[in-house]
């Protein structure tokens, strides 16, 4: 048998980005009973594929590209709120609009992170909950752009080219 009639095998990929942001939701929804605070914890439906006339209208009613998945209007001692920007477990990239909205954020006192799957973002979660309540000290200097990863923060810097994002 020759290599061209070999099957391919296709490895496994690692889970979408919005499944793992429905697992980080889920989180939040069990949570809620006993910390109504995680309420505040939304999505703002900026990314996605859209066909060109409900873009349209999603841009004239005020979408902005770059804008993170997730954010928790809480202020706790030291930030005004927390951003999520989910990515993938595996090739998930941030484009230089999501790095430059964080990198806003941030330098207005939001604790802004970038999250490698559900698992970094609930983890987040329970720091920045650890943060209000004064379980955890706040770490991290202000207006800097982190990859929450492993329970610690990690500065990143500003793509260096500017790679378009998908949908709007």
């Amino acid at each position: 048998m020759t290599s061209s009639k070999l099957r391919r095998v296709s490895r496994v990929s690692a889970p979408p980005e919005d499944y793992e942001q429905r697992l980080v939701i889920a989180y939040r929804d069990r949570l809620m009973p006993v910390d109504p605070d995680m309420k505040y914890l939304v999505h703002v439906p900026n990314g996605g594929k859209r066909d060109l006339v409900s873009a349209q209208l999603l841009k004239a009613a005020g979408v902005s590209p770059g804008w993170p998945d997730l954010q928790l209007a809480l202020v706790v001692p030291g930030f005004h709120g927390l951003a999520i920007e989910m990515k993938r477990r595996e090739g998930g990239r941030l484009t230089v609009d999501q790095y430059d909205t964080l990198a806003w954020l941030a330098g207005n006192n939001w604790l802004a992170c970038v999250c490698l799957g559900a698992d970094d973002a609930i983890a987040l979660l329970d720091t920045y909950r650890g943060i209000r309540d004064g379980k955890v000290h706040r770490e991290g200097e202000f207006g800097r752009v982190y990859r929450f990863e492993r329970g610690s923060l990690r500065a990143i810097e500003r793509p260096k080219k500017r790679n378009k994002s998908r949908g709007l």
